[in-house]
Formats: C-alpha cells, sequence, structure tokens
C-alpha cells in the first residue's frame, strides 16, 4: 500500500486553502477556510456505513477492521492513529464517512445534525432546515470539509422535498464543488506519495520485502483501475448531478437541464477514472426521459423532445407489458410524446397517442392524470381550429385542477394555460366579465405557485381585459398590485420596476388622478438614475412634465423638460425621439409668456418629427406649433399648422381622442379672432368626445372655454354656471391656478348681474384657495 506522510498533509493543506467550494449566501463562511492540521495517513478504501435515510449519501460498507485486515509491511504511528479513529468514529446512528484526508467530525456537528434528522422525520422541515445550516456553519468554522458535505447534501434533500429546486440546486453545486476539491486533494497526495515512496525504495532497494512490496503495488495498480473511490464513491458525485437535473427541470432552467443532460451522456462515452461508478444515460428513469422530453418542447425543439419520449414510451410499455402497476409511467410518456406531435404540427399522430393515454389515464384512476389528458386534449382541438371543442376540454380539466389539494407543478402550469386559453376566447367573444374571471383565476394560480413570469403575464391580461371593459379604476387597482409584485422581488432598485411605474403613473393621469401619478414618475425617474438608465430617467420626467403642464405648474414642468431634454441630447445614439421633449418645453415657454424661444422650440420639434415619418408624431408637432403660435398672435399660421394636425388625426390616425384634443386648440384660437360662435362649436365637440373617453383633463377644459365663450357673449347667467363647475372640476383634478381664475370669473358674472353679495364670497374664495395653494411660489418660472 502506498502511504502518504507528512508531504502529502501539506499538499493537501495547499490546495484546500486555494480551492473553496462557492456556496449559497446565506451560507457564508464564518473564516477562511483551510485544512489546518488535520490527520492523513494510509489510504482508507471507502466509508464506514451510512445511514438508510434517503438524505445521506450511498457508500459501500467498510468497517474498521477490513481496513486493518488490509496487507502493510510497514504500519506506521499515522496508520494506527487512522484505524483507532476509525473504531472511534463508528457510531450506529450516524456513520461518519471517512475519505484519505479525514478532519475529526466534532460533536457540535453530529448532534445538530442528529436533531435535523429527527425533525424531518417528524416533518418539521423548517426547524430541521436550521439546524442543518447551522451544523454546516460550524464544519465551516472547523474547517471540516466531510460535515460541509454532509450537510449540504441533506439541505439538497430537504429543500427538494420542499419543491424548493433552487435552493436545492444551489446546495447541490456547492456539495460537487466539495466532493471535486477534496478528490483532487486526495489525488495530489497520492501523487506526493508514490514519489516519495519511489524515492525510498531507490534508497532502500528492494532486498527484505520485495515479494510483498510488489504484491501491494499490484494491488494498487488493480485497485486504481477497478475505481476504488478515494473520497466519496463517484456514483455519489453522479447522483448529485442526475439530482441536479431533475431541480433545473422543475424549476424551469431548461437550458442549463440540456446543458447538464448532455453533459452526463459524453461522460457515459468517454473512458474515466472511476468508470464503473458512471451514470449511464441509458439508465437514467423513465420519468427523467420525460423531464427531458417537455424541456425540449418549452424550447421549441419538438423533434428532439419526441426521440426523448418515444424512448421513454418503449421502457414503460415493456414494463408495464409485464405489471400493469407501471400505467401511469406508461401514461407520462404518451401524454408527452401526443404533446410533442402538436407542437410539431402532426395532429393525426398526436390523436393516436393521446386517446391511447386516455384510456390509460382511466385505468390509472388518478384526477390530476385524467385532467392532464383533458388539457392536452383541448391544446390538440385549438391547434386543429376547434376552439368550442377546447373549450369544453379546457373546462373540464380545471374542473379537476381545482379539486387537487397538492397539484403537482406540471399541472399547475397546465391550469394556467387552460385558464389563459380559456380567457382568451372569452376576450375574442367580447365577453369581458368571463374573460376577467378566468384570468383573475389564473393570476391567483400562478401567485400561489411563486411563478414570476406567469404572474406577470397574468397581471397584463387582467388590466388589459378591464381596459376593455372600460373599469379603469378596477384595471388602475390591479396594475399597482402588478408594480408593488415587481418592486417586492428584489431588495434593490430594479429595471422593470421603473418601467412599471412609469406605465403606472401614465394610468393614473389618464385617471385623473395627479397626485398617486407624480409620485410614480417622480420613483421611476429616482430608479432610473440610481440604476444609470438615462433614456428611462428622461422618459419619466417627460411625462412627469406633462403632467405637471396639465396642472399649470409651468416652473416645476419646465425644470423636468430641461433635464429629460438635456439627457436625451447627451445620448444621440439612443433612438429616443426628440420632437416630444422639444414639444413640451415650448409649451411651458408659451405659457411663461417666452414666445420666440417657444417657437424655436416648436420649430424644431417639427422638424424631429419628419425625420421619423411617423404620422401620429408630426401630428402632435403640429398640434403643438399650433398652439404656441396661437399664444404668439399669429392666428392665420396657428390655423393653418392646427387645421393640419386635425385632419392627419380624424382621416388618416381614425384618433378620436387627437380629434378632441386638437378641437379645443382650435377653438382657442377661433376665440383669440373672437368668432365665438365657431370657437363654441369646436368646445362642444371637444366636450362630447372627452365625455366618450371618459378624460377627465379634456371635459373639464372644454368646460372652462364654454364658460368663456358664454361670457364673452354675455351669457353671465351661462358663464356663471360654467366656471363655478370648472372651478370645482378643476380643484378636484389639482388645477388651482385655473380654479382659482374660474371662481374670479364667476365673481365677475355674479358682480355683472348685480349679485353683490354672491360676487363678493366667491371672490372671497378665490382669495383662500390662492393662499393655501401658495399659487404664485409654485408657479414662477424656473430662469
Amino acid at each position: 500500500m502506498l502511504r502518504a506522510g507528512v508531504g502529502s498533509c501539506r499538499v493537501m493543506r495547499l490546495c484546500a486553502q486555494r480551492s473553496r467550494a462557492r456556496l449559497p449566501p446565506s451560507l457564508a463562511p464564518i473564516q477562511p477556510h483551510s485544512l489546518g492540521s488535520s490527520s492523513c495517513g494510509g489510504r482508507v478504501h471507502s466509508l464506514v456505513r451510512t445511514p438508510t435515510n434517503a438524505c445521506w449519501p450511498s457508500a459501500r460498507v467498510f468497517s474498521a477492521s477490513t481496513v486493518a485486515a488490509t496487507p502493510h509491511r510497514r504500519r506506521s504511528a499515522v496508520d494506527k492513529r487512522i484505524e483507532k479513529e476509525l473504531e472511534e468514529a463508528h457510531d450506529p446512528e450516524l456513520v461518519i464517512p471517512m475519505s484519505h484526508h479525514r478532519p475529526r467530525m466534532p460533536e457540535s456537528i453530529r448532534s445538530r445534525m442528529k436533531a435535523a434528522q429527527t425533525l424531518v422525520e417528524s416533518k418539521s422541515l423548517e426547524e430541521a432546515n436550521q439546524e442543518y445550516q447551522e451544523a454546516f456553519r460550524i464544519a465551516r468554522s472547523e474547517h471540516n470539509p466531510i460535515g460541509e458535505y454532509l450537510c449540504l447534501q441533506a439541505m439538497s434533500k430537504l429543500e427538494m422535498d420542499r419543491s424548493s429546486y433552487m435552493n436545492a440546486a444551489y446546495h447541490l453545486k456547492a456539495a460537487i464543488d466539495i466532493f471535486d476539491q477534496q478528490a483532487a486533494i486526495v489525488r495530489a497526495a497520492e501523487q506526493v506519495a508514490e514519489r516519495k515512496h519511489g524515492r525510498q525504495q531507490e534508497e532502500d532497494g528492494d532486498g527484505d520485502d520485495g515479494d510483498d512490496d510488489d504484491a501491494d503495488d499490484r494491488e494498487d495498480e488493480d485497485a486504481d483501475k477497478d475505481g476504488v473511490p478515494l473520497w466519496f464513491p463517484m456514483s455519489d458525485r453522479q447522483q448529485m448531478r442526475t439530482d441536479l437535473l431533475a431541480c433545473y427541470l422543475r424549476d424551469g432552467k431548461l437550458s442549463e437541464a440540456v446543458k447538464l443532460w448532455n453533459d452526463l451522456r459524453e461522460q457515459s462515452d468517454v473512458s474515466m477514472h472511476h468508470r464503473r461508478n458512471v451514470m449511464s444515460p441509458a439508465s437514467l428513469p423513465t420519468q427523467m426521459l420525460v423531464n427531458l422530453g417537455h424541456a425540449y418542447i418549452t424550447l421549441d425543439d419538438p423533434h428532439r423532445a419526441i426521440d426523448h419520449f418515444a424512448k421513454a414510451a418503449a421502457d414503460a410499455r415493456s414494463a408495464y407489458n409485464r405489471d400493469r402497476a407501471y400505467a401511469g409511467s406508461l401514461w407520462k410518456a404518451l401524454s408527452g410524446l401526443g404533446h410533442a406531435h402538436i407542437v410539431a404540427g402532426d395532429h393525426a399522430v398526436a390523436l393516436e397517442k393521446l386517446m391511447e393515454a386516455a384510456g390509460l389515464a382511466e385505468e390509472v384512476e388518478d384526477m390530476g392524470v385524467l385532467s392532464d389528458t383533458f388539457y392536452l386534449l383541448g391544446l390538440l382541438r385549438k391547434a386543429e381550429g376547434h376552439p368550442p371543442q377546447a373549450e369544453r376540454y379546457w373546462t373540464q380539466a380545471v374542473r379537476g385542477y381545482l379539486k387537487l389539494e397538492n397539484p403537482l407543478t406540471s399541472q399547475q402550469r397546465y391550469m394556467f394555460d387552460a385558464l389563459i386559453g380559456l380567457a382568451d376566447m372569452a376576450d375574442s367573444r367580447e365577453d369581458f366579465d368571463r374573460a376577467f374571471v378566468y384570468y383573475k383565476r389564473a393570476l391567483a394560480s400562478a401567485l400561489e405557485a411563486k411563478k414570476r413570469p406567469e404572474s406577470m403575464k397574468a397581471f397584463v391580461k387582467v388590466v388589459d381585459v378591464l381596459d376593455k371593459a372600460k373599469k379603469f379604476d378596477e384595471a388602475a387597482r390591479f396594475q399597482k398590485q402588478m408594480v408593488d409584485y415587481v418592486s417586492e422581488g428584489s431588495d434593490v432598485p430594479i429595471y422593470s420596476d421603473a418601467v412599471a411605474r412609469i406605465d403606472l403613473g401614465k394610468r393614473y393621469r389618464g385617471l385623473a388622478r395627479p397626485i398617486e401619478a407624480e409620485g410614480e414618475f417622480r420613483t421611476a425617474a429616482s430608479i432610473s438614475e440610481h440604476l444609470g438608465k438615462n433614456i428611462l430617467q428622461a422618459k419619466a420626467l417627460h411625462e412627469l412634465s406633462s403632467l405637471l403642464i396639465l396642472l399649470h405648474r409651468f416652473g416645476d414642468a419646465q425644470k423636468e423638460a430641461k433635464i429629460a431634454l438635456r439627457l436625451i441630447q447627451d445620448d444621440p445614439h439612443s433612438g429616443e425621439p426628440l420632437a416630444e421633449h422639444l414639444g413640451n418645453l415650448a409649451l411651458v415657454d408659451s405659457m411663461t409668456g417666452s414666445h420666440k424661444s417657444a417657437l424655436d422650440l416648436a420649430q424644431r420639434a417639427c422638424e424631429e418629427a419628419n425625420k421619423t415619418h411617423d404620422r401620429e408624431s408630426i401630428a402632435r408637432a403640429l398640434h403643438v406649433h399650433g398652439t404656441v403660435l396661437s399664444e404668439a398672435g399669429e392666428s392665420d399660421d396657428a390655423l393653418a399648422a392646427l387645421n393640419k394636425s386635425y385632419h392627419i388625426f380624424k382621416d388618416e390616425l381614425k384618433n378620436d381622442r387627437g380629434v378632441g384634443l386638437l378641437s379645443g386648440a382650435l377653438g382657442h384660437c377661433h376665440m383669440n379672432l373672437k368668432d365665438y360662435e365657431k370657437a363654441t362649436t369646436f368646445f362642444r365637440n371637444q366636450l362630447r368626445l372627452a365625455s366618450a373617453h371618459h378624460d377627465k383633463w379634456q371635459i373639464t377644459d372644454s368646460v372652462r372655454n364654454l364658460a368663456w365663450c358664454a361670457f364673452h357673449t354675455n351669457d353671465h347667467q351661462r358663464a356663471l354656471e360654467l366656471f363655478q363647475r370648472h372651478a370645482d372640476d378643476a380643484f378636484s383634478l389639482g388645477q388651482n391656478p385655473l380654479a382659482v381664475q374660474s371662481m374670479r370669473m364667476a365673481s365677475n358674472s355674479c358682480r355683472i348681474m348685480g349679485l353683490s353679495e354672491l360676487s363678493d364670497q366667491l371672490s372671497f374664495l378665490a382669495e383662500q384657495l390662492q393662499l393655501k395653494s401658495n399659487i404664485t411660489h409654485r408657479d414662477r418660472p424656473v430662469k
């Protein structure tokens, strides 16, 4: 036998210090890991007996006496100490695997692992996990790789039992790393020992015990050829990699799963150090072939999926012919094969396989299996262009899934897809209430299963169908939940959070909820700035400036618009259009009396819009240009620009909202020309279209415009009613400057009609509102 002396200890310490396993953040090392002064000596062929509990690695059984019986010509003190430790380690409840390099297992680790095992048996999995984690930390602090390895294996099994496959994969990868590093240490130690032994043989000669030594050397060579494990058996590593493959599949990490599968398959075709312990992919269970088939379906590779399902079906059919108890395995393979043929477009073969699977489903008598069959038949009928039949199958499938207490991951996915399919069909029939019920149930199932992509998809579907049903406030409530869901998924600001908040802010603005809208826009801008995403920050600030213009807070609007424009100009290759950013600044300058600057900016906005060849962008730029010209007193040019924009929205884009906006702008232009009759016609059209779209901003603006027309045509009673109505609406929208102005105009109308007391009351209210809102300070333009 080869012996490792002090030199091999030094090698092992050096290797351990230079290569440590990467571990989950929650299990961070307490201090830098090194092997210290652990004992090492003659080779121990394998492990002491391991428990039968599934959370422990399997091992070949070698007792201390077996090791002691191995022929030794020169037994060193180190050899004797290893044998003694083997005897001391023998524990009927928890036996510790031994290796060529073996640190002692402290009682603190041993006791916690025993406690964890007891908790697992009593189904107290959370407490068991805490005990394992504490045992792992102790093992790290004690520089005990065996303790770390066993803890990681136990925790991975525990996490798989809890269906927490991502955490299980994390632990398995860390355990594999430790396995590889410790095996490397043992091999390095053996190489040093071999060189030292070779030098010693050269010095001592072969005289005294040459025959025995030759026998030992031959035994060592045979052991190497046979693949005797140097640390843990190589089959442990293969089993861990197979478990890791299962975790990848169940956690939806299909690319990693396929990559690992191919690696396993390649390793089965090459000569390895421990060849006899390698698990060939051909010996993997039928379920693994089925899982890989589903993975290839998701990766849109149905032909490879068909290959895997066909192999699984052949194995399962052979077993089923021997024993009917294998009906479930055959059903899995056939149903998967039918699914793959659906994706491949071979509907006739798919129907054949699914009908055979349906017969097996009745034989199995399992609600989940029957529901899966209904789902796949519905999928087939949908692919064949028969939605009513698909709807009937999916309805039956969903009813079955809802009866399951603990549905499998695949069943949760199928139920989600069935609910989305049923909802889409109802949506296409404009049965929005039924579609909402299905989408909402799909959302609940995705949230319960903690599937983020599916949850996000369901949120979007729910919001969309509520918009179609014109239930805008309820849509905003679900969109707010979606934003909260996005943000709670990470402890740090993320890009998607900012995007979702911009969309939510736009919805709040459309619902005339300016306080919430401003909050979302500012939060999105802050997140974007923190992430260094200048273009996204510019978008948030642009939407914020548009809101502030509606609120007549021109000073604040100008500040935000200038920052947004600068961010866009700093990145000329961003592809972000400049026209709307320039347009916002033009409107702000126009409303604050800077007409020359406003005209220059509006002209640039038109030029930038023309470069895009986007008709809506061109129409918006013309709208801004016409408005600025009208405020500057250039009414003829203003009418030309506004009429051109009006006809683009009406005749080309068929956009009623745009037509309503342009109706208001044209009415203003005609009112400036004192053509109040034509202005009134445009303002009434603005009010009609705004009411049809529930646009409170435009409704309020049209009421104000009609009040001014009534005042100028001496219809003071009508003017009083409209100004009062506008003041109330504007105040509720946060348009305090306009509310104060309307109160004062209502007071003027009262005075003209001889209602002095009412006029004084309205004037007093206007002054109080102005003081409360601090309008003069808030609306001062930024120089």
